[in-house]
């Protein structure tokens, strides 16, 4: 009697009984990580969280068909080692579907939203990579036509005034043909210059000349008369509303040009997209 040796791993033979859904939200932040990341071994962790291995494949194949595709159009380096930005890069190409949500919420700066957006991680267990190699060495646009095609959540075309979130990729484009505006929240302008990404030393004079301001207001009413004490009082809100025009213009500056701080000033809703056209 012969005997065959099976080399098939744990996970080849493997099915699994639960929705990525069902994992809690941290659970399933980690699988994400683990299936975009090239060093992360996702198999092991599916295994363990008894998770539908049909869902796992179908996101597997979609991020390694945009990796691919990303890479031979050079615009990221090496898929098999991609860094942060290069996963960035990934995620964002499924930007306009529920899909590309939920991926970036995984990551900061959108990872500290309380509530992530409800996605029906069943659409991916019909996913399968021979069905997206029809649009190989396509495109970009013609590949992710392709992929969209298989998600039920479609792309969000830009139809509505005020649009919550966006890729750089596509805001820049939308901005750069005027199809895209945005405007500064005011208020929470200041929020760019306190975390650091605005270092214009009149930014640090100005709030302090306001400050003095309006301490001298009354002294110099007191004991010099109203008019010192009122140019006291001008001098303050002048300085005050300096300062809010340049942290507006500088956090505008910011959006257009920096991608990282485009995103991290998005996800504060320190800015809100605009469409023009609407």
């Amino acid at each position: 009697m012969k005997e065959f040796v099976s080399y098939a791993s744990e996970y080849d033979l493997y099915v699994g009984r639960r929705s990525i859904g069902e994992l809690s939200v941290q659970e399933q932040d980690e699988l994400i990580k683990a299936i975009l990341c090239p060093d992360g071994d996702f198999r092991k962790l599916v295994v363990h969280k008894d998770v539908k291995k049909s869902q796992v494949e179908g996101l597997s194949s979609l991020i390694v068909f945009a990796g691919v595709a990303l890479e031979e159009a050079r615009q990221i380096e090496n898929f098999e080692a991609a860094d942060d930005e290069d996963i960035q890069k990934i995620v964002a190409f499924f930007s306009g579907t529920k899909l590309w949500l939920r991926l970036e919420e995984s990551y900061p700066p959108f990872n500290f939203l309380e509530k992530k957006t409800d996605y029906d991680w069943a659409e991916l267990e019909t996913i399968r990579m021979e069905l997206l190699t029809e649009a190989a060495g396509e495109p970009l646009y013609k590949v992710k036509s392709k992929i969209c095609e298989y998600l039920a959540s479609a792309p969000v075309f830009l139809t509505s005034e005020f649009i919550d979130r966006m890729s750089y990729d596509a805001f820049r484009q939308g901005y750069d043909g005027g199809n895209l505006g945005f405007v500064v929240d005011r208020g929470l302008s200041v929020r760019v210059a306190q975390v650091g990404l605005i270092k214009r030393p009149m930014l640090f004079v100005l709030p302090f000349v306001c400050y003095t301001g309006l301490l001298a207001f009354v002294p110099a009413w007191i004991f010099f008369g109203f008019w010192y004490g009122l140019l006291a009082f001008s001098v303050a809100l002048s300085s005050k509303y300096l300062t809010t025009r340049m942290l507006v213009a500088e956090t505008g500056r910011l959006a257009i040009s920096d991608r990282q701080a485009f995103r991290w000033l998005l996800s504060r809703r320190i800015i809100h997209l605009q469409n023009m056209r609407s």
